[in-house]
């Protein structure tokens, strides 16, 4: 999936920037989720503050067009979209979040609490 912005426009009435950008890819259409990831790494954005308005692809294509807002800051965001679509987007980061609490992480040595207790002791 290869993202490339074409156009970026800032509206600073609504605290936001809003961005058109081409979207080409294999085989199936990317998700919301996978497409807002991908333009808030691009933009440098917080993965919460990206809004995906629209993906379109014609019938067969493997291009779409795509429509997002960026946001400058939560309270920005809160007053422009509407409660449900926020939610679907914090479903998205959520989901991330989760993915990388679920990558283990590698523990430190561990040192058997009994034993430092009985050198202690002696």
């Amino acid at each position: 999936m290869i993202l490339t912005i074409i156009k970026q426009e800032e509206q600073p009435l609504m605290n936001r920037n809003k961005v058109e950008a081409n979207l080409s890819f294999t085989a199936t259409t990317p998700s919301r989720k996978d497409v807002q990831k991908d333009m808030a790494k691009q933009v440098k954005a917080e993965l919460g503050l990206v809004m995906i308005k629209s993906i379109h692809s014609g019938f067969g294509r493997n291009i779409a067009e795509v429509k997002a807002y960026i946001y400058k800051n939560k309270k920005a965001l809160e007053n422009c979209e509407q409660k449900h679509i926020i939610k679907r987007h914090e479903e998205t980061k959520t989901e991330a979040t989760k993915e990388a609490e679920a990558k283990p992480e590698v523990p430190a040595e561990e040192t058997p609490v009994e034993e430092k207790k009985e050198e202690s002791s002696e």
